[in-house]
């Protein structure tokens, strides 16, 4: 084989080699949708093997489809979802607000030039794929590194957007003056429902200034600005964020003070509230405790009775 003939094979595997493998990693797979009346969109899930991706999404940003489609008798469809990563083309058919059918992923040669120039090269087609369904577009990672978030990950860009830790959302917590917060701790917020509104609501109930992991804290076991109000109401006004927490893990709620209060049992002390409740000391068993012993029992007596079985 000649020089020039070796080349045009080496210029020829290098051009094709990669068409090969784009074929072989061609992702196909199912879609089904459920129309929501209340939302007045589809709730579309896309399905490839074990993958599973599902979000609310607008019947105008589905090119190719009406409501009227949708909401028709045995209507066979095709239509298009364009993000900037590529296009999901959609075939099948709707009935009533249900539809189901198959799907292909069209990628978007531009969009991965457009990552290569911030930095993410070598994505593959299942990565490109995955970042098309979520819809991980250039402008959400531009709005990211404008606020200090310029070293992410691919994946970490993918948890984040899966779990709504936007530019916007990071805006308004550096508003309520949460700056630097790291990505996962931006994710974990979010998972937990930590909202600006909900630090707010604390700063007015006289809980500044608290930690990340407190807020996440407060959230997982349910403290509120509502509950420290009401705690307040019947005069407990100085628990510590620890405290609320131990609160809740224990349920000293406001009714269980307020029931202890109206048995007669006011000023009790936080901690004798939570050994109250550890060791089962109820309404209902001081209310038979006073009963038996004509009497009102103190909070210790009434917790050495429940550890020694006596009613």
């Amino acid at each position: 084989m000649n020089k020039r003939m070796r080349a045009l094979t080496f210029l020829l595997s290098f051009f094709i080699a990669p068409l090969i493998l784009s074929a072989a990693e061609s992702i196909k797979g199912t879609w089904e949708a459920k129309y929501d009346s209340k939302k007045g969109a589809l709730q579309i899930q896309f399905k490839r093997n074990e993958n599973n991706n599902g979000f609310r999404v607008a019947i105008e940003d589905l090119q190719g489809l009406t409501k009227e489609m949708v909401l028709g008798k045995s209507q066979s469809v095709s239509f298009r979802l364009a993000r900037e990563a590529g296009t999901l083309l959609c075939s099948g058919a709707f009935e009533d607000g249900f539809g189901y059918g198959k799907f292909e992923f069209q990628p978007h040669a531009a969009f991965l030039e457009k990552m290569k120039s911030l930095g993410y090269s070598d994505i593959s087609t299942r990565k490109h794929y995955e970042l098309a369904i979520l819809d991980v577009n250039t402008t959400f990672i531009k709005g990211l590194r404008e606020l200090g978030y310029g070293n992410l990950t691919l994946n970490q860009l993918i948890e984040m957007k899966i779990h709504g830790a936007t530019p916007d959302y990071i805006r308004e917590l550096q508003a309520t003056g949460y700056k630097n917060v790291s990505s996962s701790k931006l994710v974990e917020m979010r998972i937990h429902g930590v909202t600006p509104e909900f630090i707010t609501e604390l700063d007015k109930a006289g809980l500044t200034n608290l930690s990340v992991d407190k807020l996440v804290e407060f959230k997982i076991h349910g403290v509120s600005a509502k509950t420290i109000a009401e705690f307040k109401e019947l005069g407990y006004d100085k628990l510590s964020s620890n405290k609320l927490v131990e609160f809740q893990i224990h349920n000293v709620s406001p009714l269980f003070i307020r029931e202890l209060q109206q048995l007669g049992y006011k000023d009790v002390s936080p901690d004798d509230l939570v050994a109250m409740r550890i060791h089962g000391v109820s309404p209902s068993f001081i209310r038979r405790a006073q009963e038996s012993r004509k009497s009102l029992p103190d909070v210790d007596e009434l917790i050495s009775m429940r550890i020694h079985g006596r009613n």
